[in-house]
């Protein structure tokens, strides 16, 4: 029930010309519109590797307009 009440809410966002994007799990560039809260190193990813592991807040559209970037958590790889 709880899950077709998002939906609802989702759709009715969308419809109003309202878009949220959640990067997690997207490799990190320098250049793109996202507020960095903390960058954590990782010997599991290769050195200079960088991917947005955690998602604090997701980015807001509306009308295709950025209105809230992302906040977010970048995983630094230090391994080998």
């Amino acid at each position: 029930m709880l899950m077709s009440i998002l939906e609802q809410i989702l759709d009715s966002l969308e419809a109003a010309g309202v878009e949220i994007e959640d990067p997690k799990g997207t490799a990190f560039l320098e250049g793109t519109t996202l507020e960095v809260a903390l960058f954590e190193e990782s010997a599991e990813l290769p050195v200079g590797n960088r991917r947005i592991v955690e998602t604090l807040s997701p980015a807001v559209y509306i009308g295709g307009k950025l209105v809230q970037p992302a906040r977010v958590i970048v995983e630094v790889g230090t391994g080998r």
